[in-house]
């Protein structure tokens, strides 16, 4: 599955959960962290394929992802271990389906792979598709919630953008929460 597509999940998940920023951060980010393990494309095409959905997409790490935000989060604990959980999850299930590519569900438990044999490949229409629904959602809830995801990164970034497109003539201002 395309990033945008888990992306587009994460924010979904995050202002479902009506929680405030540091919620919203924790449940987009549990949706594109596995992910993370693609920056070994940094070290080469050969370190990537390695890597990428194999140190990540696990099990484990979704259980201390939940934990980590369940402290962060402690208005929310309840809340935030179910769309974390949720946000990892879709991740790995949309790249086992959607990917190709081998999981190690249990790392480092188990090196062992497993692999979708009917995947539809990254290119396939299919998740081109995902993907741009996934930013049509998150464009369309930028317009109803005046916040996109760069409010994960930087809420003044996310401001100027929700002022420059999402707002009308003579309002000002952004519901923060």
């Amino acid at each position: 599955m395309q990033v945008f597509a888990h992306a587009g999940i994460g924010w979904i998940l995050a202002e479902a959960g009506q929680g405030d920023r540091r919620f919203r951060q924790v449940v987009f980010l549990s949706s594109v962290l596995p992910d993370l393990d693609g920056i070994s494309i940094l070290f080469g095409i050969e370190a990537y394929g390695n890597y990428h959905d194999r140190i990540t997409h696990s099990v484990p790490l979704a259980i201390i992802v939940s934990l980590i935000g369940a402290v962060l989060c402690r208005n929310y604990r309840f809340r935030t271990v179910v769309l974390t959980q949720l946000g990892f999850i879709s991740h790995i299930l949309g790249d086992y389906y959607l990917s190709g590519w081998p999981i190690v569900l249990w790392f480092p438990f188990s090196l062992e792979q497993i692999i979708f044999a009917h995947a539809l490949w990254l290119g396939h229409p299919v998740n081109f598709l995902l993907s741009a629904l996934a930013v049509a959602c998150i464009v369309w809830m930028g317009w109803r919630y005046k916040r996109t995801p760069i409010e994960v990164l930087s809420v003044r970034l996310d401001r100027r953008i929700c002022n420059m497109y999402f707002q009308r003539k003579g309002q000002t201002g952004a519901d923060t929460k």
